[in-house]
C-alpha cells in the first residue's frame, strides 16, 4: 500500500510540474527544456539528440510558457504518430532571433493538413509570442516543426 501511494504522488508532483514548470521562472526556458527532455525519454523510451547554443538563451517568460508548451505538444505528437526510436531537437540563436525545432524520421504526414486543434493551439500560441510556426515534412521524410521568434 505503501508503494502505490509514494508511486501515486510521484506522478502527481511529475503531471503538475508538467503543467506549470516553475523551473522556467526561477531558470529560465533552456533550464526547462534540459529538465524536460529526459523526462520524455523516460517515459516514452524514445532517444532525444539535443543541440542547445553555446550561450543561453534568454527568454521572456510570458514567452517562454508558450514555446515549453510547443515543444512539448511536439513531443507528443511524436510520441503518439510518428513510429521512431529518435527525434532531434535543435535550440539555436542569433542576433535578432531564436528558434526551436523539433524532427522525425518517422511516418509523417498527408500533405494536405487537415485542421487539428493540437497543430491550430501550437499555432495559435506562436503568433502570442510574435513568433512563426512552420510544419512540415522533415529533410529526410518525417515531420519538422520550426518555431522562429524574434528577441527584439
Amino acid at each position: 500500500m505503501t508503494q502505490v501511494v509514494q508511486s501515486t504522488l510521484e506522478r502527481i508532483r511529475s503531471l503538475s510540474q508538467s503543467l506549470q514548470p516553475v523551473i522556467i521562472d526561477e531558470q529560465g526556458l533552456q533550464a526547462a527544456i534540459e529538465w524536460h527532455l529526459p523526462v520524455f525519454e523516460r517515459q516514452t523510451g524514445i532517444k532525444v539528440n539535443y543541440r542547445a547554443p553555446a550561450e543561453r538563451v534568454e527568454v521572456r517568460a510570458e514567452s517562454a510558457i508558450h514555446v515549453f508548451r510547443i515543444l512539448q505538444e511536439s513531443l507528443n505528437n511524436v510520441a503518439r504518430h510518428a513510429g521512431v526510436e529518435e527525434v532531434d531537437v535543435t535550440l539555436a540563436m542569433n542576433e535578432s532571433s531564436f528558434s526551436l525545432q523539433i524532427e522525425d524520421r518517422g511516418r509523417g504526414f498527408a500533405k494536405v493538413l487537415r485542421p487539428v486543434v493540437a497543430l491550430a493551439g501550437m499555432r495559435e500560441r506562436a503568433g502570442l509570442i510574435g513568433g512563426t510556426l512552420e510544419i512540415g515534412p522533415g529533410k529526410a521524410a518525417g515531420t519538422r516543426v520550426h518555431l522562429e521568434v524574434s528577441i527584439a
